[in-house]
């Protein structure tokens, strides 16, 4: 009897703290120091967003099997980028001197057969590459479509309408680097750490034309989204630290920042962050 009544006494209380702690957190009384400033656009995906590896690898895939189309042409040097004429290049000088100079110093690279691809037919498949990367991101992963749009290949700039081998395989080159980065993350957002010494120090971040937002240190941002974003953090006291980083190649979720004391008398560099 006596056993049934103190079982009885404490879940009465066990109930009756459960109520005292929801009524506290709902008044914002007891507030989880790991959600207190989560930023609103980073808290709704705390469970993660699987990446969708099968639409980037079908977009490089896409852009692999079009490239095989972009067909190399044979051209002399001379045809796709002529030199300028004698009279041209003699204004201020003896014209038939320097015209026969030119002609032997430019004669048999003028004749040699180099290889070249038709410069619109490139851009077309980078264009389509770049459209197909970015239908695979979600509109709300701003920062990791700043990231893509810093890193593809710049629109390929030809003469008389060709490139060289040379800048093709240089766009190919970026192209592959960009598709391997992509293809090796397993969510598109992240639970990041931010810590500093000393502690409760105001870490502000954003990407590219958002809002800025910021937490507390030592916390954690749930579900944010990778990609580029600058930072700062602030401490009254302190000197300011300020950069940027991208959460793309991250193998550490955690970003540590030591600060150092502001000495007005003495010049400082401030601190610094890392990953760990």
């Amino acid at each position: 009897m006596t056993a049934f009544i103190g079982v009885h006494l404490l879940s009465g209380f066990v109930r009756n703290t459960s109520y005292l702690v929801a009524c506290l957190s709902a008044l914002g009384v007891l507030t989880s120091p790991a959600t207190a400033q989560v930023p609103p656009q980073t808290q709704q995906a705390s469970q993660g967003t699987v990446l969708p590896k099968q639409a980037f690898a079908s977009a490089f895939q896409k852009y692999r099997d079009s490239t095989a189309e972009v067909h190399p042409v044979t051209r002399a040097m001379a045809e796709v980028n002529p030199q300028p004429g004698a009279a041209q290049r003699t204004k201020q000088g003896n014209a038939a001197a320097a015209a026969q100079h030119e002609v032997q110093k430019q004669g048999a690279a003028a004749r040699a057969q180099q290889t070249y691809y038709d410069v619109n037919a490139v851009n077309k498949r980078l264009t389509t590459l770049k459209e197909d990367i970015f239908a695979a991101i979600p509109q709300d992963d701003a920062p990791l479509r700043r990231y893509v749009e810093e890193q593809f290949p710049s629109a390929l700039s030809g003469t008389n309408g060709y490139i060289t081998q040379q800048q093709w395989d240089q766009a190919n080159t970026e192209a592959r680097s960009l598709n391997m980065e992509l293809g090796v993350m397993d969510r598109l957002q992240i639970d990041f750490k931010v810590n500093s010494v000393p502690d409760n120090a105001t870490f502000t971040f954003f990407a590219f034309l958002d809002k800025p937002a910021s937490i507390n240190t030592n916390n954690t941002i749930t579900g944010m989204w990778r990609g580029t974003y600058s930072y700062k953090v602030e401490r009254p006291g302190f000197v300011p630290v300020k950069g940027t980083f991208n959460t793309v190649q991250l193998a550490f979720t955690t970003f540590e920042c030591t600060l150092v004391v502001d000495q007005k008398e003495t010049p400082l560099d401030g601190g610094r962050c890392v990953f760990k």
